[in-house]
Formats: structure tokens, C-alpha cells, sequence
């Protein structure tokens, strides 16, 4: 049987995991609930958790994304592995989870470079890629703006450069449908990286995988023509190695992206002209509101900072800062009930009247 390499899925130094006897060492390449799909020196193998992994009390941050590396136990003359537990990572893309509920979801991990795709029809939104910016940056990876269908609109290639000059990341203006843009994403993709597409749903990620493979791998499905929204077309994350030998992870489209309490550094590299201008505050707490000496507040005024973004800065800092108010008061919650907890038992059982 030949063996893969796994040097040419990513595998560096940084993973030197102690594997006992009977171990192997695997990425995910593709994930479906409980089920996974990993490459190992074996090839391409089915895999399940091992059992202490499905436990509820275990964090979803400790079970395997799309991109993670993990020690695997292959079973006897199968085709299928269990997963023993996951390597340390060097990145982990992730948002907080939709709606109420505070827990973090991981959308991949060991990323090199995190690719924002959106698309010059409707969907595009400087807010909103100020927020994908964030989370980028806070995972540890890199950050590039594709602008995707930049034949319906003549001016995609100065809003690239313009975003380009304002967020300091690579942005391109490109087109899977005429091939414009296409060759500056490639030099892009480096051999034997991982990068990860993300954004809303429609805005051509899959047709860029497809686009950069050379063929239909991955399906697709046109936007609603009454509002230009995208349909869910891909449902897994997957991880796909391209023929020069850069690593892609196809993602399902995001409807919204929430900020957690643990995402402030994404904010210093999203925002990072108005954080530096802050350094130069009077004040070291600066809210950049009425307080004198506010370097960011002369930045307005001067048009050196935009006030859109500035506004969207402090938006972003807001809904951080609350979030890790209300884990400071959940935690706050729950020690107090340990406590009470405690003291019940160290009083012993109350006696009965008689």
C-alpha cells in the first residue's frame, strides 16, 4: 500500500505529539456530527470520538474541526479509526454561537489564512466584514478580502484597493466566471498551507474551490434573484488539497457572526490604525469620547480615521466587553451557589423540632 505523505497536508514540526504503540497521526479533512473523515500515512479513513469525547461535560473547543490534527487508534483490517484526542493547535478560527446561547463554535483550525469572501451584489457589508476581520485576526492566521463577482459592478478593483489600504490585508476583486483575479488568488496560495474560506451564503466560495481545482467538486447553487441571498449549498466543512499543493477548507455560509468575550486581540489587529492612534491618548483609559487629548477623536477630525469605521470599532468593543461582563456574572452566579453549596454541607443535616 502506498503511503501519503502527510508533510503535504500540513503536517509541521509544531505537531510533534508522543504517540504510544498502536497510534497514528491524522488530520480531519472532513466533518459530519459525530462522524469525521481524516488523511493518515494510511490513507483517507472513517473516524468516530472516542467515548470521553462525546461526554457532555467535554468543551466543543477539545472535539476535532475541520483542520485540526489528532492521534487516531486505526481498528484491526478497517478502513476506520477512533480519535484519541486532539493535537495542540497554533490557530482556531471561531465565532460565538448564534442566538442566546454563550458557548464558542470552532469553524477550523491550523489555518495559515483566513480568506472574507463576499460578493459585489448585495451582500456586501463593511460592518460585517469588519466583524470576519476580527475573528480572523483573533484566531492566529492571517487575513485576505476576496470580492467575488466583480463583473457586477466596474468598480470592484478600486474598492479592493481602497479596503486593502484601510484594513492593511491583501484584497482582490476577482470573478470564477471570468476568470479575472483568478491567477493573483493563486500566488496567494501557498504549497502546503491551509487556508479557509468563510462568508455569508452565495457569494461563491464553493465556485472559487471548483474554479481553483478545475473542476466540479464542490456543489453550487445560484443566489435568489429577489433579494440576492445564497442558498446553503455546501453543508460539511471539508478540507481539499489543490494540485499546486495549497490546502483549501470550503466552509457553509454564515448567517451572522457574534463576537465573544475572549476576542478583543481580533479587534486590535481589525481595527489596528485607531488602536495604535490610541497609544498616543492623553489618557490611557480613552474612550475616545469628550475626554481631552484624545489622539483617535483629532484622527477624525483630520479624515485620518474613518468615521464609519470608528463607529463600528466602537460597536464591535462594546458587544466584546458586555459578552465578558455576562460570563464575569454567570461565573460570579455559579460561585456563589458552590459556596452555599459548601456551607450546607459543612452544617451538617438540621434536627428536627420535636
Amino acid at each position: 500500500m502506498q503511503q501519503t505523505s502527510l508533510v503535504d497536508w500540513g503536517l509541521t514540526p509544531y505537531f510533534s505529539e508522543e504517540l504510544k504503540e498502536g497510534e497514528i497521526l491524522a488530520r480531519v479533512v472532513e466533518e459530519q456530527k459525530t462522524l469525521y473523515r481524516v488523511v493518515s500515512e494510511r490513507g483517507v479513513l472513517t473516524a468516530q470520538l472516542k467515548g470521553n469525547l462525546l461526554h457532555p461535560s467535554v468543551d466543543r473547543l477539545s472535539r476535532p474541526v475541520v483542520g485540526d490534527w489528532v492521534v487516531a487508534r486505526p481498528l484491526w483490517n478497517e478502513e476506520k479509526c477512533v480519535i484519541q484526542r486532539v493535537a495542540a493547535r497554533f490557530s482556531l478560527l471561531k465565532r460565538k454561537a448564534a442566538g442566546e446561547d454563550e458557548s464558542i463554535q470552532p469553524l477550523a483550525a491550523n489555518v495559515n489564512c483566513t480568506f472574507i469572501v463576499t460578493s459585489m451584489n448585495r451582500d456586501f457589508n463593511p460592518k460585517r466584514l469588519d466583524r470576519y476581520l476580527t475573528i480572523a485576526f483573533e484566531s492566529g492566521s492571517r487575513a485576505a478580502v476576496l470580492l467575488t463577482k466583480s463583473d457586477l459592478e466596474p468598480g470592484s478593483n478600486g474598492l479592493a484597493l481602497e479596503l486593502a489600504a484601510k484594513h492593511n490585508v491583501p484584497c482582490l476583486a476577482l470573478s470564477a466566471l471570468s476568470g479575472e483575479g483568478l491567477d493573483p488568488l493563486r500566488a496567494l496560495l501557498i504549497p502546503k498551507e491551509t487556508v479557509v474560506f468563510v462568508g455569508s451564503s452565495g457569494v461563491g466560495k464553493s465556485t472559487l474551490v471548483n474554479a481553483l481545482l478545475g473542476r466540479e467538486e464542490q456543489g453550487t447553487a445560484a443566489v435568489r434573484e429577489e433579494d440576492d441571498r445564497g442558498r446553503h449549498t455546501t453543508t460539511a466543512r471539508r478540507l481539499i488539497a489543490l494540485s499546486t499543493g495549497a490546502l483549501v477548507i470550503d466552509t457553509p455560509g454564515l448567517r451572522e457572526i457574534q463576537l465573544g468575550a475572549d476576542q478583543d486581540t481580533g479587534l486590535e489587529g481589525a481595527f489596528a490604525k485607531i488602536e495604535t492612534l490610541a497609544l498616543g491618548c492623553r489618557f490611557t483609559n480613552c474612550q475616545h469620547g469628550t475626554e481631552p487629548g484624545c489622539a483617535v477623536k483629532a484622527a477624525l477630525k483630520s479624515g485620518v480615521v474613518d468615521a464609519a469605521q470608528f463607529e463600528s470599532f466602537k460597536k464591535l468593543k462594546l458587544e466584546v466587553s458586555g459578552d465578558a461582563k455576562k460570563l464575569e456574572a454567570k461565573a460570579l452566579g455559579e460561585q456563589k451557589r458552590d459556596w452555599r453549596s459548601r456551607a450546607r454541607i459543612a452544617e451538617g443535616p438540621k434536627k428536627k423540632n420535636r
